[in-house]
């Protein structure tokens, strides 16, 4: 029998302690959101995102009216809306790799969105290909091509996907050894509260959700009054954002970490 280094839990006492430590990085966060101290950004972000997200469960439900179309539009809808609901949930957890991981997805279904609002003859096609067509044609890479061939930056564009593949699924030699904590010296397996990862994944989200509103609802073909509903939300939404995005994120945590060195913390 191998024994376990002292202190070190296992069987169901590891899995109820996770459990604890998960929900003591909830609690964490929200005392941190309800004493104030997420800045005006971050609760104002939560707001808006929240409302986003609504808007898109009832273009996905079928709330304002059924088209009766097939609801592969509003499929693809719902599975954006979990996803977003999915990675802030991670995040609250205290997993924001994870998280990061399922923000790529969503990317992945924000672009594709996009490209059949710019051209609908794609969501046929794609409808009816085959498992090896939809590989080739309507892979990550190739749908944001075909955006960029109609003169559009994808909603989610090379260099964001590239970052988000090393820092959630495809991990780098060095996005490996990237912790969310500013000090950047321990290794942390389980949940750990991080402000930074935080506020990290609200604003993905923010800046996702808020990417597809009027797009959705052109696709949903929802009544004007409805679009502009959307749009209002969109510029709600993107109108929170912060500077910290995942394109620089990496440079933010080395800026911050090198300031704590030089002030000997």
């Amino acid at each position: 029998m191998i024994e376990q280094p002292d202190g070190f839990l296992k069987g169901r006492e590891l899995i109820d302690n996770i459990r604890r430590l998960e929900e003591a990085a909830q609690q964490a966060a929200l005392q941190l959101d309800a004493k104030g101290q997420l800045g005006v950004r971050g609760p104002e972000m939560l707001t808006r995102l929240g409302d986003g997200l609504s808007l898109l469960a009832q273009i996905a439900s079928c709330a304002w009216g059924c088209r009766h179309a097939g609801h592969a539009v509003e499929n693809l809808v719902r599975r954006l809306a979990n996803a977003a609901t999915a990675a802030l949930r991670l995040a609250y957890l205290g997993y924001y790799d994870e998280a990061i991981g399922v923000i790529r997805s969503a990317g992945e279904l924000a672009n594709l969105l996009q490209l059949f609002f710019l051209a609908p003859v794609e969501l046929g096609t794609w409808t009816a290909s085959s498992r090896s067509e939809r590989m080739s044609r309507y892979g990550p890479a190739a749908v944001r091509r075909l955006v960029e061939a109609r003169d559009e930056r994808p909603i989610v564009d090379e260099p964001a996907y590239r970052v988000l593949c090393e820092l959630g699924i495809h991990v780098t030699p060095a996005s490996a050894f990237l912790s969310h904590d500013l000090e950047g010296a321990r290794v942390y397996v389980g949940p750990q509260l991080s402000i930074p990862g935080l506020f990290l994944v609200v604003s993905e989200l923010t800046y996702l959700v808020g990417s597809v509103l009027p797009l959705v609802g052109r696709l949903t073909q929802q009544a004007e009054p409805r679009l502009g509903e959307l749009k209002a939300c969109q510029g709600a939404l993107l109108g929170t954002l912060t500077w910290l995005r995942i394109t620089n994120y990496e440079q933010v945590l080395k800026d911050f970490r090198e300031k704590f060195d030089d002030n000997g913390i």
